[in-house]
């Protein structure tokens, strides 16, 4: 189950109504939320938010985001960002300033889709475009 509170318009969630979480077929857009609960389609009303679940986070989806693979490494570089990678065997962002030697690591784990737009909408001041 997923927090409504924990998501902002946009992300992208689970959909379990009709009991199957297989593929991305059950994967929806969340269009409002109320306290609670979360509306999934543009048309139609709010459900409660246990009938939601968080994506975790693959290889494909970073792809499916813009990230770029980095050859033989389970890191994700964000592109045509510079200093933006994701770290899938840790499940951790780092950020890096371009011509600088400066480099943070966010320390918590970032192991959902929603999780990973919501950071990065904080961070880079627009939406994390995931192409289902």
């Amino acid at each position: 189950m997923i927090k409504a509170i924990d998501l902002r318009i946009g992300n992208w969630v689970i959909n379990t109504e009709d009991n199957q979480t297989n593929g991305t077929d059950n994967y929806v857009k969340v269009y409002g939320l109320e306290q609670n609960r979360i509306k999934h389609a543009q048309e139609g009303g709010f459900h409660d938010e246990g009938l939601y679940n968080p994506i975790p986070i693959t290889g494909e989806i970073l792809l499916k985001s813009g990230f770029e693979q980095v050859p033989q490494r389970n890191i994700y570089n964000k592109v045509p960002l510079v200093g933006f990678n994701y770290d899938l065997n840790t499940f951790k962002v780092m950020v890096y300033h371009p011509g600088n030697t400066l480099a943070h690591r966010l320390l918590t784990d970032i192991r959902h889709v929603h999780q990973l737009q919501n950071f990065f909408y904080c961070l880079i001041g627009h939406d994390l475009v995931i192409e289902f």
